[in-house]
């Protein structure tokens, strides 16, 4: 095996990894926020404080109506003005 072929694999296994670290996180997000959260806690607890901080996933940002979903009571999206029928209608026109 050439040093190049071990370079590939090493690249292409890091992309792979990353890829999928990102679709881990789109479909069980609280589970990786969980083991972020547990690794920050080891890293900190080994003495790695920077490195502790790095891991810790972020604290959500936002208040309620956010849609942040950080306190876990989002209500019900704010009513519509409710407009009768009358003021949205429109009569079709055709040109010809």
């Amino acid at each position: 095996m050439t040093l190049y072929e071990v370079f590939e694999k090493l690249v292409l296994g890091g992309v792979l990894l990353a890829a999928g670290w990102v679709v881990f996180g789109k479909l069980m997000p609280r589970l990786r926020s969980r083991l972020r959260q547990g690794l920050a806690t080891m890293a900190a607890r080994g003495g790695q404080a920077r490195l502790a901080r790095w891991l810790a996933p972020a604290s959500a940002a936002g208040g309620c109506g956010s849609g942040c979903g950080s306190c876990s009571s989002c209500g019900p999206a704010p009513a519509k003005s409710a407009a009768s029928p009358s003021d949205t209608a429109r009569p079709v026109r055709f040109h010809g």
